[in-house]
């Protein structure tokens, strides 16, 4: 997959070099300065990977992380661009008229939405997550009715967030005032030790030591939670108040009923050396709530129980993105699902992953689920 990723990152420096050199009436060094950048632009994982340390969370200022994903996206769309003006140009001439040809092939034109939309996209990446309100109806009893559930995942805590950003989203999810918090994994990125935003990003995370619910926060695991100090990570979500649970269920008595709590570790730990995935029992409960940070295993949990929260697709991003991402996750990419009777909510995702911090048309949210009874 990672060969498929990178190897799809060249497709657009080779492209844009290709047409940059077919542009005799710029000097020779231009042009070769152009493809030089073109390259550069489409490499920023790799630099980042062995110049700071880290794919995942790099060890890196905040505005040049940013500066290479709004040239990253303004390459990507400026390659768009250009192969639907040579696709009109040469194949719909009988379905566009001179007018619209001559609009998409002017390449200032180009530049121009693709410098507008990677700005736009960019900005959006790093906004505050928004409270969107759900209300799910299940088979409950009556003392359940109303229970207040909020659930985030894809904090991915990194070099792009800053202490405002986690103090907001954190009076936001008390504004909302949930009964239970929950978080599908991939919290933080990078060492605890790395410096963002004049502190640590342990420092940063402990901005949530306040953050409480009367049945508790609990989370389970992404795969970001495996690149980066595991162990060290996991004593600073439990100094948050933070439990995570690894294959396990717990059972929270509330208004005389039982809520069943189960959190399933991602793929990614066996990969690692860690303990297999597996799904545990499952307690007999009056309301069992899955946590599972990828959708894809979905259909194994019906039956089991009767609401799976998971995360990991950042709800496809980018609008035309979110198709790919959702055809890499049986077609889960974000918002409800109906699996065989159980509903499964996909969010997009409170953060971004540092890599490529864009969202076009996919805000950032915290899901606020109130459940009442069928």
């Amino acid at each position: 997959m990672l060969v498929v990723f990178f190897c799809l990152l060249l497709v657009p420096p080779i492209w844009l070099s290709v047409r940059v050199m077919q542009k005799t009436a710029f000097p020779l060094s231009v042009r070769l300065a152009l493809v030089a950048a073109f390259f550069c632009i489409s490499q920023m994982f790799t630099i980042n990977h062995f110049v700071f340390g880290s794919l995942s969370g790099p060890l890196m200022p905040r505005a040049l992380l940013l500066v290479q994903a709004f040239c990253l996206c303004a390459e990507i769309f400026v390659f768009v661009w250009d192969v639907i003006g040579v696709a009109v140009k040469r194949l719909g001439k009988s379905s566009f008229s001179p007018e619209r040809r001559r609009f998409l092939d002017t390449g200032m034109l180009g530049c121009g939405c693709a410098l507008l939309g990677a700005g736009c996209g960019v900005h959006n990446g790093c906004a505050l997550p928004t409270i969107t309100a759900h209300t799910l109806s299940l088979a409950i009893p009556q003392a359940l009715d109303g229970l207040r559930l909020c659930f985030l995942a894809d904090l991915h805590v990194g070099p792009v967030t800053t202490k405002d950003w986690m103090l907001s989203t954190k009076a936001r999810i008390r504004a909302a005032r949930p009964d239970i918090i929950c978080f599908g994994g991939d919290l933080s990125d990078g060492q605890l030790w790395y410096p963002t935003d004049g502190r640590t990003r342990e420092a940063l995370f402990l901005l949530f030591s306040d953050l409480s619910a009367p049945l508790g926060l609990w989370a389970c695991t992404g795969n970001h939670e495996y690149y980066s100090d595991y162990a060290g990570w996991m004593r600073c979500y439990e100094s948050v108040g933070i439990r995570f649970l690894h294959n396990q269920a717990v059972t929270l008595p509330y208004k005389g009923h039982r809520i069943s709590i189960v959190g399933r570790d991602d793929v990614q730990a066996e990969r690692m050396g860690f303990a297999t995935p597996c799904m545990p029992t499952v307690p007999a409960a009056d309301l069992r709530i899955l946590l599972d940070h990828r959708p894809v295993r979905a259909k194994e949990h019906v039956g089991l129980c009767d609401l799976q929260l998971s995360g990991h697709t950042h709800g496809g991003q980018c609008l035309g993105m979110d198709r790919l991402v959702a055809s890499a996750n049986q077609g889960y990419v974000r918002g409800w699902y109906d699996v065989s009777g159980m509903p499964l909510y996909v969010t997009t995702g409170a953060g971004l992953w540092s890599g490529f911090p864009v969202r076009l048309g996919v805000p950032a949210e915290v899901a606020l689920i109130t459940i009442q009874k069928a």
